[in-house]
């Protein structure tokens, strides 16, 4: 073999061995940085889900209150319908007091005399 084949040879024998070991630092490389990647993508996934968990409980709480205000509305109606009859038993109580307080003074009156 002259001396030219050989530096020829020589030279893509280097460029091979230099270029498989570049592909296989690149290959390395990128073989980390893809799992990194994907330890912060597990992590991100990890926390939308638990933002998305702690959602979705809100929801299901607002939920619940919302099917129970008509239940609540329904109870406030019939309290004031109570308070209500309670002012007005109240208010004839007091229109009929003045009567009662005469009708006791007088059977105290009679008591008294003795009749």
């Amino acid at each position: 073999m002259d001396p030219t084949t050989a530096t020829i040879l020589t030279a893509i024998i280097t460029a091979l061995i230099t270029g498989g070991l570049s592909l296989v630092g690149v290959i390395i490389t990128n073989n980390k940085s893809n799992a990194e990647i994907e330890k912060k993508l597990e992590l991100s996934q990890a926390v939308t889900t638990t933002k998305l968990e702690a959602i979705v409980d809100e929801v299901k709480k607002h939920a619940d209150l919302t099917a129970r205000i008509p239940l609540i509305e329904n109870d406030i109606t019939a309290i004031k319908y109570g308070i209500q009859k309670l002012e007005e038993t109240c208010e004839d109580y007091k229109r009929k007091m003045p009567t009662l307080e005469a009708k006791i003074a007088e059977v105290e009156h009679r008591q008294e005399k003795g009749e």
